[in-house]
Formats: structure tokens, C-alpha cells, sequence
């Protein structure tokens, strides 16, 4: 819903408020001049807040015994991934790993460990235990390591409760962790030479079993140099295919040659030519014998001799002897004649004779020849697998070779390694014994306590303000209420100031009614606003200073002012006037006095009282009588304004029945004292009966908060003078004039 101006509200020209309109439509959004609201109220409890932080705080720091910090700084080596050669044995490696450091953190991490730190505080002598730690066991805060940023230097920085103990701590810390590491470094190195001389005596003895097997190989199978042996018995396979070759077209020739001959004898005639016998010689035989002995010698020399070696032609100088031994023996059988012999045929038997000797010499041979080649041939196929076998046994021993070699170097790297063993880093600066204590730090400290303080008294303001159910905001008065806002009055600390009767009221305190009078006379035109009703949700509001003070205003134009004592129960405007109750509107209704003798003037120029008179049994009756209202409507005409001094709304039924007589209802909400739930109760009653609301008036509005302009512009220009203004003057020469 929206805000209605003052004109259409009076005007009729919106409903009557139901029992919904005071809910809220939307949660209330809080922006930061709400929060800096919060925080100006709440600043005394922030305040209290601060102080008790602050002090609880510099309290605990004054009475810590003070904390001695001293540090050793040292330089850790770092290694980066293997090599190649170190990863040869895997379990070396593992063993080396121990001894290289892999990172800066992890060497914290070492440092950092319980055994170490323990061990180190166990070096300290008790004295210094008891004194300097109060301890027996180390303490977790006694030590602190870290490593700086982008560097290899790690800082041990050690606490106790006297100097010397810091540093001494410190310094045993960095000892202790040098010289176990010290410890890991031989070790590992040492179960390493052990390891690398068991594998290396391994080796040896495999490395000799393997030479033993190649050299059984190379005297069983002749076999040591396989690829050279391969192409040479390529090539004796070549010749002697060459030469086999050859030796069968002489075969085949001869016997061409033999079968040629042979045809020709058989064509001669006998009876010239007498028989011929042709006996074999038993020499033949063995002269064939050896030629293919020699044959064969030939062909196992070219293994190992070229053809035109010495070797090879003094075998064939043999080889031609022997064939012409058998070319004699031949001729010499063949030369006998028998009585009456062919002249021709005897021409063609040495012939026939010598053919068939040289076939005979040629098919031993080219037998002799065949059987080389087919050993060699099985020879060459053989060598590709004892190639192999060879070539294994050979790798095995040059493999077995460089592992042995390997180890044996590795083992005198570890020999000397294990000889001078060093730690993984170096020592940068010792700790010294500290001059001042590091704990408390009194300057950090109040800015810390100061600062939490601050965080804390804000949270408590929030936590105060949301538990706090009293009306600090004037919007949201308009949000629940949907009225409009005639006037804001200034909180007036002065009791004396704030009555404008009174001699030294306040200026702001005048213009805010001047200008709660002028909306009011603007409000409704057309219909005049004679009778005034002025309530507030709860009591204690400011509603009777209110009706007093506008009542004043009222006059002070000119007209003729009534302020009436509506509230039967807790009456207080004979009190301020101070008049007897003996007369009043009760009085006057039970005819114990006219109605001119219960009016009272005041000092205030046209501005007259009618107190409540004696308290009746049941207020509400006699406010709903029809003599009460014949006396309102009596006392509308007799005055220009009548102002009602209501009784609060919440839990009392009068002002339902005063809404019934008035003819304009004003609402006092007082900031920082009205609550919420009875400003929600409010609204509905009122909204119930139907009641004419005109608006609201914003009571005790803090006039050194800017953000209320008017006032804070008006306190500047007019400033803070307390003497008697024009409004004052007026207001006692009215009062003269009333009194006399």
C-alpha cells in the first residue's frame, strides 16, 4: 500500500483501515542508513562492548609470563629425478632415495617429526627443562619449522620461558637432525655396498660358467667366427658346384665320344682284321683309387686353400699323373694284336680305349665332388643354428661382461660413499639468545583485542536491535501504520523545555507544533476537525505533552482552545495545572458543579482545561453515556478546537468509544520507546471501530541525527539560545493577560 496524503485521507476519498492493513506486504529491506541507525543507538552498548574486550583482553596479556623466540637456519640440498645409470638397479635407488633429499617441505616434514623433536629435548639438561619449558616432555609450542618461500632454507624457531633455552632448543634441534640424518645416509649407503657386493660376486661366477660354455662351443663345432666362416663356405660350395659341373659334361662327353668309337669297331669287318682281346688290367683299379682319394683331399684343401694356392696345384700335378698312369695302362692293354687285324680297327681301339678311361676318371670325381658338396651343404645348413647358439653365448658373456663391470664400479662409489658420509645440507646461522621476548606483544595485541572489540560490539548491536522490540524507525511506523506523518517532535532532554507553556520551551519544539497545527488546518478543508482525540499505543508515549503542547499551538493562533482530560483511569492534566479533582467532566455529569465552574483557564491566552474530576468505578460507561456526548457537542460549541487527552490504546476500551465522539484521531508514536506488538495492536482496534485517524505524530525524534533536515536546519539558524524568542513573549503576555 501507499502512503496517502493528509488532504485525501480526511477527503473520504479512501476505505476505512481494515484489520490487514497493518501487516506488512513485504519484508522490511534494510539498507546502510538503517544499520548506521543501529549503530548510533546501540553506541553505548558497543561502546561497553569495546572497553570489556579490550580490557579482558590487555588483561590476559599483562599477566602471560613472556615467550623467549629464538631461530637456526639451515640449507637443505635437493635432487632432482635419477639418471639413466641410476636406475640400472632399482634397489639401490630405493636405498639412495633414503639418503637424497626429495623437497624442501619434505625435510619440514622430517624435522617436524615427534622422535626428532623428542629426541632433541631429551638432550637438554633438566634444569633448563624445568625453568625454561615447565616440562618434562616436549612441549608442542615450544617449536615451530618452516621453510621460506622460493628458497632451500629452513628456519627452526624455538619458544620457552627464558632466553638461553629458546636458543639452546633450537640449536640441539638442528644438531640432533644433522646427525641422524648422518646415521640414515650410512646405513643406507652400507646396506647398499652390502647388496651391491653380493650381486657383484654373482656375477663373477656367472660370467665364468658362460666363458666356459662358449669355449666348449668353439671346440666341439670349430665355429668362431660364423659370418666369415658363412661366406667362405659360400664360396667352396660355388667352386666345388663349379667344378662338378664341369666334371659331368666331361663325363658326358666321353661317353659320347666312347659310344661314337664303339659304333665304328662294330663296323669293321673280322676276316681281315683277327681278333682282339681287350683284357682289363687290375691296375686300373687302383690307379681310379687314388685319383679319387686325391679328389677328395682336393676338395677338403679348398676349405682352407684358394685354387691357385701351392696346396691345390701340387694335388692336381698328382691327379694329371695318375691319369696318364691309366692312359698307359690302358694303351698298353689295348696294343696287343692278334694275327689278321683290321689297320682300322686298330686305329680306333686306343681311342675307344682312352675314352672310356677318362669316363671312368671323370665319374669318380665328379662322385668325389658330389659327396664334398653334400657335406657341405649340411654344414652351411647347420651354421644359421649354431650361429645363434653362438651368438647367445656371446651376448651372455658380454652382457654378464658390463653387468659385472657395472657393479664392480658402483661398489667402489659405495665403498667411498659409506667412507665420508655427509648430510643433506649445511648449517646457515646458529640461534642466539633473544633480548626481548617475541610473546606477548602488547602493541599487537591492543590492536587485535581492539579490533575484535569493535567486530563484537557490532555483532551485540545487531543481536540487541533484533531482539529490541521498540519502534526506532520512522518508516517503518508508515509501513505498519499506512498514515501519514503530520509532524516530528524533537527529543527535549530538559523536562523544562518541553511544555510550550513554559517559559523556556524549546524553539524546535515550537516549530514542530506550528507545524502539526498548520497540516492539521489543511487536512480537510472542507469539514472542520473541532474535536481532537490525541492517544498512543502504550503509555509513557508523550501523548499528554502532546495534547498540552498542541492544545498551546492551537491557541496561540488565535482560537479558542478546549483540552479535555479524556483518560477516567490515571489522570494527569490536574496535576500539571495543578488543580484539585474535587471539579471536572465527571463532576459536571453528576451535576456536583456547572460546567463553568470545572472549566479552568491557563496561563496560556485562549486556552482553557477540563480535568477528569473524581476517578468513576467504570470509565468506559460513562465516556459511552448520552450525557457525555451531549456534553462534547455542548463544548464544540462553546469552542473553536477541543483537544482530548486519550488513554493509551493497548488494553483499554476507552478509545474505541472516544473514536465514536471525535472527530479526528491523532496517533503519538514515541521513537525508542513505542513496541512494535503494540503498535500492531493499535492499528487493528482502531481499524475495527472504523476510527478517524488523521495521522501521526512522530514523538522524541533525536534532533543530532542528520537526516531530520528541518530541525537540523532550524537548530543551525536559530541556534541554541534558551532566552525568550517571539513565540515566548507571546506566550506570557497571553498568560498576564489570563492570570489577571
Amino acid at each position: 500500500m501507499t502512503r496517502r496524503d493528509i488532504t485525501n485521507w480526511n477527503a473520504g476519498q479512501i476505505e476505512p483501515m481494515n484489520a490487514d492493513a497493518c501487516a506488512l506486504d513485504e519484508p522490511h529491506q534494510v539498507d546502510i542508513q538503517q544499520c548506521t541507525s543501529v549503530l548510533f543507538r546501540r553506541w553505548k552498548t558497543m561502546l561497553l562492548t569495546v572497553i570489556l574486550v579490550f580490557g579482558l583482553g590487555m588483561l590476559h596479556t599483562c599477566t602471560r609470563q613472556p615467550i623467549y623466540e629464538s631461530s637456526a637456519k639451515l640449507v637443505v640440498v635437493t635432487t632432482g629425478s635419477s639418471s639413466s645409470t641410476e636406475n640400472d638397479i632399482p634397489l639401490i635407488n630405493d636405498l639412495q632415495a633414503l639418503t637424497r633429499s626429495r623437497s624442501v617441505d619434505t625435510q619440514v616434514e622430517i624435522i617436524s617429526s615427534p622422535d626428532l623433536l623428542e629426541e632433541a629435548f631429551d638432550r637438554l639438561n633438566m634444569s633448563m627443562k624445568k625453568y625454561g619449558f615447565k616440562s618434562t616432555a616436549f612441549p608442542g609450542w615450544a617449536c615451530n619449522v618452516a621453510a621460506k618461500k622460493d628458497t632451500d632454507i629452513i628456519s627452526i624457531t624455538a619458544r620457552a620461558y627464558i632466553p638461553s633455552a629458546a636458543a639452546e632448543l633450537a640449536n640441539t634441534i638442528a644438531d640432533t637432525y644433522f646427525e641422524r640424518d648422518v646415521r640414515q645416509n650410512n646405513l643406507a649407503t652400507h646396506q647398499a655396498r652390502e647388496y651391491v657386493e653380493r650381486r657383484m660376486a654373482i656375477a663373477e661366477n656367472q660370467l665364468y660358467q658362460a666363458n666356459a660354455r662358449l669355449s666348449e662351443f668353439k671346440a666341439k663345432t670349430g665355429l668362431f667366427a660364423p659370418e666369415a666362416q658363412l661366406t667362405k663356405t659360400a664360396e667352396q660350395i660355388a667352386q666345388i658346384s663349379q667344378e662338378l659341373d664341369s666334371t659331368k659334361a666331361d663325363v658326358a662327353s666321353g661317353r659320347k665320344g666312347a659310344q661314337a668309337l664303339g659304333s665304328q669297331l662294330a663296323g669293321q669287318s673280322q676276316n681281315v682284321v683277327g681278333s682282339t682281346t681287350i683284357a682289363r688290367n687290375p691296375h686300373i683299379d687302383s690307379v681310379l683309387g687314388k685319383i679319387d682319394s686325391l679328389s677328395s683331399e682336393r676338395a677338403s684343401l679348398l676349405q682352407e686353400f684358394t685354387p691357385t694356392s701351392r696346396e691345390i696345384k701340387s694335388i692336381d700335378n698328382r691327379i694329371r699323373q695318375e691319369r696318364e698312369k691309366l692312359k698307359q695302362m690302358t694303351e698298353s692293354v689295348t696294343a696287343s694284336k692278334v694275327q689278321g687285324r683290321n689297320p682300322v680297327r686298330d686305329a680306333l681301339e686306343p681311342q675307344y680305349a682312352s675314352n672310356v678311361a677318362s669316363v671312368a676318371a671323370n665319374s669318380a670325381r665328379a662322385n668325389a665332388l658330389g659327396s664334398i658338396l653334400n657335406k657341405k651343404l649340411q654344414m652351411a645348413q647347420n651354421l644359421p643354428d649354431r650361429e645363434r647358439e653362438y651368438n647367445e653365448l656371446v651376448q651372455r658373456v658380454t652382457l654378464l661382461q658390463r653387468t659385472y663391470e657395472m657393479l664392480s664400479t658402483k661398489f667402489h662409489t659405495l665403498l667411498l660413499s659409506e667412507q665420508s658420509t655427509l648430510p643433506n645440507g649445511m648449517l646457515v646461522s646458529r640461534a642466539r639468545i633473544p633480548g626481548a621476548p617475541a610473546y606477548p606483544d602488547l602493541r599487537k595485541n591492543a590492536i587485535r583485542y581492539f579490533l575484535l572489540g569493535i567486530l563484537l560490539s557490532v555483532l551485540v548491536a545487531i543481536i540487541a536491535d533484533w531482539l529490541d522490540s521498540r519502534v526506532h524507525e520512522q518508516t517503518l511506523v508508515e509501513e505498519i501504520s499506512d498514515l501519514p506523518i503530520l509532524s516530528r517532535i524533537p527529543n527535549v532532554s530538559d523536562p523544562a523545555q518541553r511544555m510550550l507553556s513554559d517559559r523556556d520551551h524549546s524553539a524546535a519544539m515550537l516549530e514542530s507544533f506550528r507545524i502539526l497545527r498548520n497540516n492539521l488546518s489543511f487536512s480537510n478543508i472542507d469539514r472542520k476537525n473541532k474535536i481532537l482525540a490525541v492517544t498512543s499505543p502504550g503509555a509513557g508515549d508523550g501523548k499528554t505533552t502532546t495534547a498540552i503542547n498542541l492544545a498551546v499551538a492551537i491557541a496561540m493562533e488565535g482560537k479558542r482552545v478546549l483540552l479535555v482530560e479524556g483518560d477516567f483511569r490515571r489522570p494527569s492534566l490536574h496535576d500539571l495545572f495543578e488543580v484539585p479533582t474535587t471539579l471536572g467532566f465527571t463532576a459536571v455529569l453528576t451535576g456536583v458543579s456547572t460546567l463553568e465552574q470545572a472549566i479552568i483557564k491557563t496561563s496560556v491566552e485562549n486556552l482553557s482545561c477540563l480535568t477528569s474530576g473524581p476517578l468513576p468505578p467504570h470509565p468506559t460507561e460513562i465516556l459511552n453515556s448520552q450525557q457525555s456526548r451531549a456534553l462534547f457537542k455542548k463544548l464544540a460549541e462553546m469552542y473553536d478546537t477541543i483537544v482530548i487527552d486519550c488513554p493509551p490504546c493497548v488494553g483499554l476500551s476507552d478509545i474505541q468509544v472516544i473514536s465514536t465522539i471525535a472527530d479526528g484521531m491523532l496517533l503519538v508514536v514515541s521513537m525508542n520507546h513505542t513496541l512494535r506488538p503494540h503498535l500492531y495492536m493499535t492499528m487493528r482496534m482502531l481499524a475495527q471501530v472504523k476510527a478517524p485517524l488523521i495521522g501521526l505524530i512522530i514523538n522524541r525524534i533525536e534532533m543530532r541525527r542528520r537526516g531530520h533536515g528541518y530541525y537540523y536546519y532550524y537548530g543551525d539558524y536559530y541556534g541554541r539560545s534558551k532566552n525568550g524568542s517571539s513565540a515566548n513573549a507571546a506566550l506570557n503576555s497571553g498568560a498576564s493577560k489570563d492570570d489577571s
